[in-house]
């Protein structure tokens, strides 16, 4: 197989694991589909923590990739509940990797474990320090939604006397 194919193959066959579909009667009911700017602006307006961290989990689903034809892009962006695990600041070498974004084992320290609601938003009271912030997907699996170049997977940094904001974003779309 050619190397075109075989890249166009392996996109289609994870749109095709990843749910690449249309949306769901449940995405479409949300008041937020696709509003992420205002959804991040309500939910900062929900810290009530005085430093730790904070965010909104979104997921990405659908095509996201542009064509050059006229056709409507099935691309979705909506935020999403999820149990999400604080641990310490890990590299890419403490952890198993199962495929793409998804890995089964994190060997560093658990510091705290948090849900974000149905609005995407999570907070917790941290001292200052950079932490690894892991989604965990339905069947239990670490999601890795970021890296920082030097190795280090889903760094988050709080620091002292804030309450930083950050979005994460399980990807589940094609590109």
């Amino acid at each position: 197989m050619t190397s075109k194919y075989f890249a166009f193959f392996m996109v289609m066959m994870t749109c095709l694991a990843a749910g690449c579909g249309g949306i769901t009667d449940a995405e479409e009911q949300s008041p937020w589909l696709n509003r992420e700017a205002e959804l991040l602006e309500h939910n900062r307006q929900k810290i009530t923590i005085e430093e730790g961290l904070s965010g909104t989990m979104l997921r990405r689903e659908g095509d996201c990739m542009r064509g050059p034809g006229p056709g409507e892009s099935t691309c979705i962006l909506y935020p999403v509940p999820k149990r999400i695990k604080i641990f310490e600041y890990t590299h890419i070498s403490q952890t198993s990797r199962e495929i793409g974004q998804y890995y089964t084992r994190v060997d560093t320290k658990l510091i705290a474990t948090v849900q974000s609601d149905g609005e995407g938003f999570f907070q917790i009271p941290l001292p200052a320090g950079t932490y690894s912030v892991f989604p965990v997907s339905e069947d239990g699996r670490y999601i890795v939604t970021g890296a920082d170049g030097q190795g280090g997977l889903n760094p988050l940094v709080a620091e002292e006397g804030e309450v930083p904001h950050y979005r994460l974003i399980h990807n589940r779309a094609a590109f």
